[in-house]
């Protein structure tokens, strides 16, 4: 059963971050003067407009949350290697889906007409890349007609259906799944393995299909040698994912475990970005799974794998898709965030630009417990993964100081003009999350903004080309509907803009869910001449 779900927030108007400083002169009585210490204003920087990228909401870890959750951890570890995994494909059903607790019902209300619903993994009979709806679980929708169901998810609120396959077949019986994509209009689909090379995204683009193809490399959820280093093997020697790369419409990052989930797919993102680089032919969009700051802040896609189901405190059954010390989980506000501010600056693809890395490698471990994971390869070890601290998309890279642990600094310049910055947590000693703050100076070069800011910080400079004397600067959670004045909150010397840690604290988790342990979110932008 499905139950003690968490509401979420409704949807708010918004505007035009561009249109900031226009509104603020037409207020009229009552609004803010410019200097306003942190007072609201009636300006909203978040669109209304859904946003374009075509990022998405998946089943999969809720399905096996639900099958297991009546496991112990010794139940758990009992269990045959691949019987979670059908357990969890009986999860996905109408009623789980659609019923007065399903996902489609009751997840992620604010977001839906940015997302695409995906069924992962169990909506077909037959085989994993049949394209026939079991109509034994969605009775509703009798005669494989996935345009009703598409139809149904919409009804919700959401963009749309997408759906899950592994391996298709090839030959004819792509030709028919072709012609039921371009029948139904199906707008997404998330290839887990296989069709290597692209038959049925070509087949499909024959028929004027509009179905955007997601491809992926599969591999385990840990990279290279995870008793050492833990690196992903570099461009020569990793030609698979580069070749699937440079023909997917969307590349996904690929699974990983939850606790070391960000040094993985930082790695990953890395080895794909640095091999793209200079290929403007490359248009592939990287997907970075359930990581929503890191798709924020590197111009990705995300396929939100998060929920908001509370039935127990974390670590107390063997929910091996989401246990960690981090308790995504509890990280909602993070999705909000990360998808609106798509509305502001969309993704853009891997062959776009150049990219920067930095040669501050940090590794985290984790000691694997058999709760931990259903990679069981792993349990009862240490395993270590590494990435550059340090990762920057068309800007250079960030200067960071700390005192101790340093976190990983994301940044990210997009082609209308947005920066997005982020820090994030790491995993100390094995055994604890951290979310390390540190100093951190950023130069903006030409960009016109808005400013994208993301995670925890002792203080934030950007540097922009020209002096900020007289400039107002406003900000906003991305998960609210009002900015608020900082500037006289800010330290303006030049160029330079500094901003201390607890105005992006106060103003990123201003609009924070009350259970959410969610890192702050905001974006900011120069309302002055």
């Amino acid at each position: 059963m499905l139950n003690n779900r968490v509401s979420r927030r409704n949807f708010i108007a918004g505007i035009s971050a561009t249109s900031a400083a226009c509104l603020l002169s037409r207020a009229g009585p009552g609004a803010q003067e410019p200097g306003t210490d942190l007072s609201e204003t009636r300006v909203n920087l978040v669109p209304d407009a859904p946003g374009r990228a075509p990022s998405y909401y998946c089943s999969w870890t809720t399905q096996v949350y639900d099958m297991a959750l009546p496991l112990t951890v010794q139940q758990y570890a009992d269990l045959p290697d691949d019987e979670l995994t059908k357990r969890s494909e009986r999860a996905l059903d109408e009623v789980h889906v659609f019923g007065s607790h399903g996902q489609a019902r009751e997840f992620y209300p604010r977001l839906r007409s940015d997302l695409y619903f995906l069924f992962d993994d169990g909506w077909e009979m037959g085989g994993a890349a049949t394209f026939r709806l079991d109509e034994a679980k969605f009775p509703s929708f009798a005669d494989n007609n996935l345009g009703r169901l598409n139809d149904a998810v919409r009804k919700l609120g959401w963009r749309g259906a997408a759906y899950w396959c592994s391996s298709p077949p090839g030959g004819e019986a792509d030709r028919w799944i072709a012609r039921l994509l371009k029948q139904y209009a199906v707008a997404y689909v998330k290839i887990d393995g296989g069709d290597t090379d692209f038959t049925l995204k070509k087949m499909t683009r024959e028929f004027g299909a509009p179905t955007v193809f997601e491809h992926a490399n599969g591999e385990p959820p840990l990279n290279g040698d995870w008793r050492s280093l833990g690196r992903v093997a570099p461009p020569k020697q990793g030609p698979a994912r580069i070749e699937m790369l440079k023909g997917a419409d969307v590349y996904r990052t690929y699974d990983t475990t939850t606790q070391l989930a960000i040094p993985t797919t930082l790695d990953r993102i890395a080895h794909l970005l640095a091999a793209a680089q200079g290929q403007s032919e490359i248009q592939a969009l990287l997907n970075v799974d359930d990581e929503p700051y890191v798709s924020a802040a590197l111009g990705c896609t995300v396929s939100i794998l998060r929920h908001p189901v509370r039935s127990v405190p974390p670590g107390q059954v063997a929910d091996v898709t989401s246990n960690g010390p981090r308790d995504v989980n509890r990280r909602l506000d993070e999705v909000t965030r990360a998808v609106l501010w798509q509305r502001l600056a969309e993704p853009y693809s891997a062959g776009r630009g150049f990219l920067r890395v930095g040669d501050d490698l940090l590794t985290d471990g984790w000691n694997f417990a058999p709760k931990d994971t259903w990679y069981k390869d792993v349990v009862g070890h240490t395993a270590f993964q590494s990435a550059p601290g340090r990762i920057a998309r068309n800007l250079d890279l960030p200067e960071v100081a700390a005192s101790g642990l340093k976190p990983f600094v994301l940044a990210a310049r997009f082609p209308n003009g947005a920066v997005a910055l982020a820090t994030q947590g790491r995993i100390a000693g094995g055994e604890q999350w951290s979310e390390p703050r540190a100093t951190v100076t950023l130069n903006l070069a030409d960009a016109s903004g808005p400013v994208g800011i993301f995670g925890r910080f002792d203080a934030l400079t950007l540097v922009f080309d020209r002096p900020m004397v007289g400039q107002r600067f406003l900000a906003q959670d991305l998960a609210g509907s009002r900015a608020v004045d900082i500037t006289r909150r800010v330290r303006t010397t030049g160029a330079k803009v500094t901003i201390p840690g607890e105005i992006i604290d106060d103003v990123g988790l201003a609009n924070r869910t009350w259970d959410d342990i969610s890192d702050p979110g905001l974006v900011l932008v120069r309302a002055g001449n």
